[in-house]
């Protein structure tokens, strides 16, 4: 059961933030990953490591999407890193690589913010 517990850990530096989130992503949690989002979205370039995510339901897809556009519409950039090899293929499935970057790995999306510039939605 302690396996299954959810929790997110944010890390900032200067105009990063990485946010690693642990857990299953359903909508127990929703709420939890909605208020980071909120305050990840004061940071210029946000990183979300999936590396601990076995899980996400439509509540957590619905979140993270909601969490995207907050992120861009305060003039920052956002990109998905470390999926597990399913939760990879559902984003895909569901078009969520159309929504946002979805990474390899934590090097791969550091990487990324060197190559584009954000791009705040209108």
């Amino acid at each position: 059961m302690l396996a299954d517990m959810f929790s997110l850990n944010i890390e900032a530096i200067d105009e990063f933030a990485i946010c690693r989130i642990h857990g299953e992503i359903d909508s127990a949690s929703a709420a939890s990953l909605r208020e980071a989002m909120g305050t990840l979205a004061a940071s210029r370039y946000v990183v979300l490591d999936f590396a601990g995510v076995p899980f996400i339901d439509s509540a957590g897809l619905g979140t993270l999407i909601g969490g995207t556009r907050r992120v861009r519409e305060a003039g920052g950039d956002i990109v998905l890193c470390s999926p597990r090899r399913a939760i990879d293929r559902l984003l895909h499935a569901v078009g969520m690589d159309r929504i946002l970057p979805i990474l390899e790995t934590l090097p791969d999306a550091l990487h990324h913010f060197e190559q584009e510039p954000a791009q705040a939605l209108a």
